[in-house]
């Protein structure tokens, strides 16, 4: 089994057992973290991350070069930290979307990032799917 994240400390102090989970949740929380973090974020090691998060100050890109672009720093990322998966098929799709934003009251056109990770489990040769959808930068409030 492995360890849940975020860890839950206060387990430990109470004397209590950190939150445990199978090998898939354990390899999608990897990959979540990997999609979350920034080039040059992690100080333990700066190659761990992606560049989802340099969109936002580019914004003349085309969608489908910028695709190409994601899904080769994912890919090269999750081969190389996450050993665990084989067979890795990495779809990427940037979108425009609209969305309301509560703060202030209007609609918001955002970029959204939808990731989707099929692959194979090595240890049990068992399929993995992974999905998840991000919005990035505001485009413009209508």
């Amino acid at each position: 089994m492995y360890y849940k994240i975020p860890l839950a400390f206060e387990h430990i102090f109470d004397s209590k057992s950190l939150v445990l989970c199978s090998l898939g949740e354990s390899i999608a929380q990897q990959i979540q973290l990997i999609v979350e973090t920034r080039y040059g974020e992690h100080q333990g090691d700066m190659s761990f991350g992606c560049e989802i998060w340099n969109f936002d100050f580019e914004l003349m890109i085309k969608a489908e070069d910028y695709e190409q672009r994601l899904k080769k720093s994912l890919l090269e990322t999750i081969i190389k930290y996450e050993p665990r998966l084989t067979d890795i098929d990495l779809e990427v799709k940037i979108t425009d979307e609209e969305v309301y934003n509560s703060v202030v009251g209007s609609r918001e056109m955002k970029k959204q990032a939808s990731i989707i990770v099929h692959a194979t489990v090595q240890e049990t040769s068992q399929p993995f799917y992974f999905k998840t959808i991000f919005h990035l930068n505001p485009v413009i409030s209508v």
